[in-house]
């Protein structure tokens, strides 16, 4: 079912985050709307959806795909499907809130690998264990400040 589906994207998003490979399952059948007219998946789509699941978890991701806010992802063949049915106004809606979500996921992205380089660095890992010490430092300068009299 459902949760299948979501637990099995979850481990292609994790293998995709640990090595920026995209594992060679059946992706038609746990996201078809990201399969190409001539069959094929769409690799760009899946890789920022893969993304999408790694950076903001499975719960938001499922609550943004029912809600429509995943709809980006794959709204150029949706438009190119149903070009008779949409309006100038409405095309024009959903390239601008493609290219915001694209521009969002960018510096979401940059983040992400700007915080892991962080917690990659030596500092951090010291950061850990100076801050006792630092506690320690703090409170002995609080008992030995000189108090004020009232």
């Amino acid at each position: 079912g459902c949760s299948f589906r979501i637990e099995r994207l979850v481990a292609v998003a994790r293998f995709y985050e640990l090595h920026q490979l995209v594992l060679g399952v059946d992706l038609s059948d746990l996201v078809p709307e990201l399969q190409l007219d001539d069959g094929t998946t769409d690799l760009a789509a899946l890789r920022l959806l893969l993304e999408l699941i790694s950076s903001r978890g499975p719960d938001w991701t499922v609550m943004e795909w029912m809600n429509g806010g995943l709809a980006p992802l794959w709204c150029d063949r949706d438009r190119d499907r149903t070009a008779a049915g949409t309006s100038g106004p409405q095309v024009a809606e959903l390239q601008s809130r493609n290219a915001y979500l694209e521009e969002k996921f960018e510096w979401l992205y940059n983040r992400h690998l700007a915080l892991s380089e962080i917690e990659r660095g030596g500092w951090w890992a010291l950061r850990r264990r100076l801050l006792p010490l630092l506690r320690l430092v703090d409170t002995a300068r609080r008992l030995t400040k000189p108090r004020e009299r009232s």
